[in-house]
């Protein structure tokens, strides 16, 4: 999306507050989608992990089909307007997520939740223009996305005094006091006590929203553009302002340029893959591997801290070598820990599956973007950006679908179950790399 005309230079201030938005908000993603929701949900009812795979894939048709119109409407309406109600609101519903209430009205909250989650982060990256220029552009960014790493390892601190009582009872006593007030369910000082996940999700909401207050209200970002934003000298040529009409005609130009289509299905393949893991860590290290609740929250520590580490490596190997070789050996990356996930039962051995799977998401994302630059026309490189936005919306619908189909096949909480579902997964990432080893770079010409 356009930023429109920047009036003034862009202060530290507003950079600071765009980059606390993403620390807080990844609060949202660690204990909602990838560590205590979905253990919660699994643990409380029967089929309770394809219960909660389902219904966030069907939350993501509907993030899949709004963001194109409302990222058309916040470039001509500016987009802390559209960002202000999407927060409050998803900061409300995951507060109310804890609240007491049958599991099927719960997953509704949660569905609605993450709808306005994801919808915020519509608003969020395209505020990237507004923050920055071309020449700080990519630093800003960089410092997102660390604020992100570190907030999902603050999310997971913050948290861990609400689920945990043994935790609670260690700190002082104007702590816990203050703890116990904001949790909705009594926990177990008892070493090794059942953690009562459904305290962590009103913390989740207050870092989220407290994160937010900067950039929502005391940010001075420019005004926007009265008119919508100029579409690509590719798209002109269309005459057509909706989004979705948009989308259909660059799947059209596809055929052009064979290598896009080829990349584009690769992408779609391994996000399918990796955006199910992410959300599937915790269940398959509990479930499968038979880790404590403890061990699985230093499991996904280690996977986020890991995970700066590998972004950081992979960015360092695509200044050495071809993207092409780059990509390659980010997927085969993931190949090993797929394997190694799959034999591997020992609890302190498979931390190191972790650590590997850590390196292989901040690598993925190196490469992903790194790799769509190299076969994209320089003039339509926002046009395809989008396609491969849309791409990666589908695939957090259909990952998680496929995950809970696999899951279904067998009895509830077998670890075979997770076994096959891992199985499956595989054989799509297998797939993504035979569609990438057909992309052709320029460097390869």
């Amino acid at each position: 999306m356009s930023g429109g005309t920047r009036r003034r230079p862009v202060g530290a201030g507003t950079v600071l507050a765009w980059s606390l938005y993403e620390l807080g908000a990844t609060g949202f993603a660690m204990n909602l989608l990838s560590l205590h929701f979905p253990l919660d949900v699994a643990t409380r009812v029967p089929r309770g992990n394809e219960k909660f795979s389902a219904v966030f894939g069907i939350s993501m048709v509907a993030v899949a089909l709004m963001a194109p119109v409302l990222g058309a409407l916040a470039d001509v309406r500016g987009k802390r307007r559209f960002l202000v109600p999407s927060v409050l609101l998803g900061a409300a519903l995951t507060a109310l997520v804890a609240a007491p209430a049958p599991i099927g009205v719960t997953l509704l909250i949660f569905a609605f939740a993450n709808v306005a989650f994801q919808s915020a982060y519509v608003f969020y990256n395209a505020m990237l223009v507004d923050v920055s220029d071309a020449r700080t552009e990519g630093r800003v960014s960089g410092w997102g996305v660390a604020a992100g790493y570190v907030g999902s390892l603050l999310a997971m601190f913050v948290a861990l005094p609400f689920v945990s009582g043994e935790i609670r009872a260690k700190l002082p006593f104007h702590f816990s006091s203050a703890i116990d007030a904001l949790s909705v369910a009594e926990v177990s000082s008892k070493v090794n006590g059942e953690w009562v996940r459904v305290n962590a999700y009103l913390p989740t909401a207050l870092l989220w929203l407290a994160a937010a207050i900067p950039l929502l209200f005391f940010a001075r970002l420019p005004r926007p553009s009265r008119a919508a934003a100029a579409p690509s000298s590719h798209l002109k040529e269309s005459r057509a302002p909706s989004p979705f009409r948009a989308v259909l005609v660059t799947a059209k130009s596809l055929p052009s340029t064979p290598s896009i289509p080829w990349l584009l299905v690769s992408c779609f393949l391994y996000f399918d893959v990796i955006h199910t893991v992410q959300i599937q860590m915790s269940t398959y290290s509990k479930f499968a591997v038979g880790m404590s609740d403890g061990e699985v929250q230093v499991f996904l520590l280690l996977c986020t801290a890991v995970a700066i580490v590998g972004g950081l490596l992979y960015g360092l190997l695509c200044q050495k070598v071809r993207i092409r070789t780059a990509t390659l050996i980010a997927l085969l990356n993931w190949v090993a820990v797929f394997l190694l996930a799959l034999v591997v039962r020992d609890h302190r051995l498979f931390l190191g599956v972790g650590a590997l799977a850590g390196i292989g998401l901040g690598g993925i994302k190196v490469t992903s973007r790194l790799g769509l630059i190299a076969v994209v026309p320089p003039e339509r490189t926002a046009e395809f950006f989008g396609f491969f936005a849309l791409a990666g919306e589908a695939a957090s619908v259909t990952g998680p679908l496929l995950w809970a189909a696999t899951l279904a096949l067998f009895p509830d909480r077998s670890p075979l179950g997770y076994r096959a579902g891992l199985v499956v997964l595989f054989a799509v990432l297998v797939g993504s790399i035979a569609a990438f080893r057909k992309v052709r770079f320029s460097e390869d010409v």
